[in-house]
């Protein structure tokens, strides 16, 4: 009789029971987590999705409003012949930082006295009539803004601030216009503000360079702060290199010699300013002026050629 025997290493185990079970729901398990880790991120990123589209939208009305203002802006003071002014000129005014537009005119006397008698001329009519343009201000009647007085209405209910007192030195808003993409309603409101009205502080020159004490008195080299409620005067012979140091208002709390912080220049900022040009035109007949500086330096002789 043959004896048989048994390696017990390659004698097979049976599995515990529930062994698979176990590794079923571990497997289950790991896929949840897995499936909750995604559904995380996919809302994530649906919900940054929709802020992209919301900030693309606001991005767009934005170019849209900025496109409106600068075509209302050509439309009215393309042309040399228009003034501006700001409704602060009229005491009862509810925008008075709005600009409104007229257009040049004048009473020529200079051609209608030779018969010797002043003629009578009627000023009140080309200012508030016929002369008045539109306010350079959004509205969802554009028809309002033609009426000069639109500056006397109060807006406040239907507008928003685009210029604010405590970054601008004043308040001024514009009517919102509704626009809408799809399914994502939206507005625009857009309002002109003008530099040109206000004193530059860092104007260029040199006084030890004028050539007379008369040449300063008709061409004054910079404004004068002294009294200003606002920033000093500065007292140093330097004043020429402010232009290339101070290309901001707000730079000049960094400048000791205004003696300013930044809550006066900020309200500063509706008198003073940086950025004021301007070009010498004809605004009643249209086209530049002419251009007087090289004549006086010119020889009596050569002048009269």
């Amino acid at each position: 009789m043959a004896t048989v025997f048994k390696n017990p290493k390659t004698v097979s185990k049976p599995n515990p029971p529930g062994f698979a079970l176990v590794v079923t729901l571990s497997l289950m398990i790991l896929l949840a987590v897995i499936s909750v880790g995604l559904l995380g991120l996919a809302a994530v990123e649906l919900r940054k999705s929709g802020s992209q589209d919301a900030r693309a939208t606001a991005m767009a009305n934005a170019r849209l409003a900025l496109v409106l203002a600068v075509g209302q802006l050509q439309k009215e003071l393309g042309d040399d012949r228009r003034i501006t002014a700001d409704a602060s000129i009229f005491t009862n005014s509810k925008n008075p930082y709005a600009v409104g537009v007229w257009d040049g005119w004048s009473p020529d006397l200079a051609s209608k006295t030779g018969s010797g008698s002043t003629p009578r001329v009627d000023y009140r009519t080309p200012k508030s009539q016929t002369g008045f343009r539109n306010w350079l201000v959004s509205s969802m009647d554009p028809e309002a803004t033609q009426q000069l007085a639109w500056h006397t209405s109060d807006i406040a209910s239907k507008s928003v601030r685009l210029f604010e007192k405590d970054t601008s030195g004043f308040d001024l808003d514009g009517e919102k216009i509704p626009v809408s993409y799809g399914k994502l309603p939206g507005s625009v409101a857009w309002a002109v503000t003008q530099e040109n009205t206000k004193a530059r502080i860092n104007v260029s020159a040199d006084d030890s360079r004028r050539l007379s004490q008369g040449d300063r008195l008709q061409a004054p080299s910079r404004p004068d702060l002294s009294n200003s409620e606002y920033l000093k005067q500065p007292k140093d012979n330097d004043w020429a290199r402010r232009s290339a140091t101070v290309c901001r208002l707000s730079q000049a709390v960094l400048e000791t010699a205004y003696g300013a912080d930044r809550s006066v220049v900020s309200a500063a900022s509706k008198d003073y300013t940086t950025d004021s040009y301007s070009l010498l035109t004809n605004a009643v007949r249209g086209g530049v002026k002419a251009d007087l500086n090289t004549g006086f330096e010119m020889a009596d002789s050569d002048f009269m050629e």
